[in-house]
């Protein structure tokens, strides 16, 4: 069975929002270092799409700002 393109890269955006919204979760929870890390590690990714990058990016900045640790 072969996948087209598009489809794979459609996958790996869906996969790449189930991990940011598992790390909005964590970040609710109060579990901030954990939820920074995964933000970083979606941002530091090659695979996902420059939409899920910048909102990873975002995120790093708004709770980079919440912790006072802006840069």
């Amino acid at each position: 069975m072969q996948f087209s393109i598009d489809y794979i890269q459609k996958s790996i955006a869906a996969l790449g929002d189930l991990l940011f919204s598992k790390y909005q979760m964590l970040e609710k929870k109060g579990q901030i270092k954990e939820a920074m890390i995964g933000y970083e590690s979606i941002f530091d990714s090659k695979k996902y799409p420059k939409r899920t990058k910048a909102e990873a990016a975002y995120a790093i900045s708004a709770l980079s700002l919440e912790q006072n640790k802006s840069k």
